[in-house]
């Protein structure tokens, strides 16, 4: 069975979306397949070149470059 996390929540709004890119990476660790779908405001995690340190974060952009090693299709 596939597990499909939906991440829905603009990256820098607050945590979720880093929650469930880390659940989606756990469970792809224990050799589960998951996918990943960005909706609505979520769509915006996709975006390079993303200016995070004006909003005092971390960019997302090498988290979600992790996804093709542990298997997580996006």
């Amino acid at each position: 069975m596939e597990t499909l996390v939906i991440i829905s929540r603009a990256p820098y709004c607050d945590w979720t979306g880093r929650e469930s890119l880390d659940m989606a990476f756990s469970l792809a660790a224990f050799d589960q397949p998951v996918t990943l779908l960005f909706t609505g405001e979520g769509v915006n995690w996709l975006r390079k070149a993303q200016q995070a340190d004006a909003v005092q974060q971390k960019s997302v952009e090498k988290n979600l470059s992790a996804a093709p090693i542990f298997g997580v299709s996006a």
